[in-house]
């Protein structure tokens, strides 16, 4: 997803969710480069709940993001909780 992608993404995300809990669970790095795993809580506004573990790959250039691969695994929630990842 390009950045353009990336920001529907995230409005949509809002459209949809009344309030998300980030817990970092691993971080490493090395270089310019910064992985994460973290567990992502989701609450919908329809009361719908969801947790998703999250490996992300973000690379940092002039203290910015400037590129990030994520994979994104339903833990918890509805079957139709595995595309939030990429809902735009």
């Amino acid at each position: 997803m390009d950045f353009a992608g990336f920001k529907q993404h995230i409005h949509k995300l809002k459209e949809l969710i009344e309030s998300v809990e980030i817990t970092i669970l691993n971080t490493a790095c090395r270089g310019n480069t910064v992985f994460t795993k973290h567990l992502v809580s989701s609450v919908f506004k329809d009361g719908t709940c969801y947790k998703h573990k999250v490996m992300a790959e973000f690379t940092i250039e002039a203290g910015k993001i400037i590129r990030c691969e994520e994979l994104t695994l339903l833990v918890e929630g509805l079957e139709q909780g595995k595309q939030l990842g990429a809902v735009v």
